[in-house]
């Protein structure tokens, strides 16, 4: 399809997957797959979205790619065992992910999860905060989850979890 969604400004607000089917699993707000490419930036809001399991605000899957420059993607909901309240990038997923800024939060869950081993997640801008777990990543994709340039991360819980171990992101300082 090759569909391209830049959010320049705007609000994707108050939107509800129901149902179970696997069809209907993710993206609350945003649902990215078969090679879409989604780019966030300034004034842009993906907020108050719900999803079953998966990228409450924003699902990124099927060989789409997510860019954000600004914005922010918060007070997104998902259901019970789930992961990705703000960010889900998928297994199927092509391009890097590269967070120059704008906001990514969550209260409950996970804010991000990394499913997908051919991409790497980096925080090279902008601001990841986390009520639990910030980035959720899964044990072959350990290496592919990075915090750095100007990017910071807050989490009252774990700031990187790797299949059930918790690895801090080291002080700056």
């Amino acid at each position: 399809l090759n569909a391209s969604f830049v959010m320049e400004g705007g609000a994707v607000v108050g939107n509800e997957i129901r149902g179970g089917g696997s069809d209907a699993v993710g993206g609350g707000g945003v649902y990215a797959i078969d090679d879409a490419r989604f780019e966030m930036k300034k004034g842009a809001v993906v907020r108050g979205n719900k999803a079953p399991s998966a990228g409450g605000g924003v699902f990124v899957s099927g060989g789409a790619s997510f860019s954000m420059e600004g914005g922010s993607v918060e007070g997104n909901e998902l259901g019970r065992f789930s992961a990705g309240e703000a960010l889900f990038i998928g297994e199927e997923a092509t391009k890097d992910v590269d967070i120059k800024g704008g906001l990514l939060s969550s209260d409950k869950g996970s804010t991000v999860c990394v499913r997908s081993s051919s991409v790497s997640f980096k925080l090279s801008g902008g601001i990841l905060t986390s009520g639990f777990v910030a980035i959720l990543s899964y044990a072959d994709v350990a290496d592919k989850v990075a915090v750095g340039g100007t990017g910071m991360l807050f989490s009252q819980g774990a700031d990187v979890v790797y299949e059930g171990k918790s690895i801090s992101v080291p002080d700056p300082s």
